[in-house]
């Protein structure tokens, strides 16, 4: 898996970026200044079958796969820095790992931050194409099919969308089974919200034609951290 480091001199702590479905690392780089300008070294790896990480491209069995490989990341970066705190920031999908993560190794990291968590689609999938990845999991599960995400509702600049469009590291497919695994993950994400115990920063855009932002609140609503 392909990671990736911003160095600050004397750095106040670690902050861990998780990128979202179908995109890459190096699309953080903004960020990742910005954060080093504050006086934050930033690391950020790309998910498995995702941008320059080995795999098919948006394979996986369970999000268990992503939440595995940020442990194992994770792990690392505090080997690195074992005097700094560490915060674990997702996008979209990010946010969904970062969360299920926040549950099961919340002594690892200081914090959470989060933006549009893939909690809940704006818009409920076709019973059509909700079959066909269900029935595709079943009998051909690595089958790849799109994965749905509009770039046009990315972003209001135009040259955003156009570097997302044109940017050969981000693919546009989802494997059946990743497909059913997602689903999966985010019908049960209401159940993580009251398990995480450690301070959590949610941001979510309102008229998010992605993620839905009802899901967030929600689940907002529940977190305990």
């Amino acid at each position: 898996l392909l990671t990736r480091r911003w160095e600050a001199q004397n750095p106040k702590g670690v902050f861990i970026l998780f990128p979202g479905l179908g995109e890459h690392s190096g699309r953080y780089d903004r960020l990742a200044q910005d954060l080093i300008s504050h006086g934050f070294a930033a690391r950020a790896m790309d998910h498995r079958g995702h941008g320059r990480s080995e795999g098919k491209r948006g394979d996986c069995r369970s999000i268990d796969q992503f939440v595995a490989d940020l442990h194992r990341f994770v792990e690392t970066v505090a080997q690195e820095n074992r005097d700094l705190p560490r915060v674990v920031i997702g996008h979209s999908l990010g946010g969904l790992i970062a969360f299920a993560y926040a549950t099961r190794y919340a002594k690892t990291i200081r914090a959470v931050a989060v933006s549009s968590p893939a909690l809940g689609l704006a818009q409920e999938l076709p019973i059509v194409k909700k079959a066909l990845a269900h029935g595709l999991a079943r009998i051909l599960p690595a089958t790849s099919i799109p994965n749905g995400v509009n770039p046009t509702f990315l972003s209001h600049d135009p040259k955003v969308v156009e570097q997302y469009i044109h940017d050969p590291l981000v693919h546009r497919v989802i494997t059946a089974r990743c497909a059913v695994a997602l689903q999966r993950a985010m019908r049960q994400a209401l159940e993580l919200a009251p398990r995480i115990s450690i301070p959590c920063l949610i941001l979510q855009a309102g008229s998010d034609p992605i993620c839905d932002p009802e899901a967030t609140t929600r689940f907002a609503n529940q977190v305990k951290g």
